[in-house]
């Protein structure tokens, strides 16, 4: 089952990731994350919403290969980046 750390350290990797790409990979919307942790989507979704209200993550609408619409996309902010680096040690 995945956790909330597993959740911030794998969009760690994904840290210089904002304004860098016109089209977002798909692994960090709620469907990439769900097949990245071998979970329903559902579960991604209350953990994803639990670290947005707790200011680890923000969502952003932005255009993801593979999709013609805008979808939610799932970033670190600078408070998830340091929760990270302390997980990292």
């Amino acid at each position: 089952m995945v956790n909330r750390e597993d959740i911030i350290l794998f969009l760690d990797k994904y840290k210089e990731q904002e304004n860098k790409y016109i089209r977002y990979p798909t692994d960090i919307s709620q469907a990439g994350l769900a097949s990245e942790f071998n979970c329903v989507r559902s579960n991604v979704c209350k953990m994803v919403h639990d670290l947005e209200a707790k200011g680890f993550i923000k969502t952003l609408q932005k255009h993801v290969i593979g999709r013609t619409r805008k979808i939610s996309i799932y970033l670190l902010t600078v408070k998830g980046r340091e929760y990270a680096k302390l997980l990292r040690e």
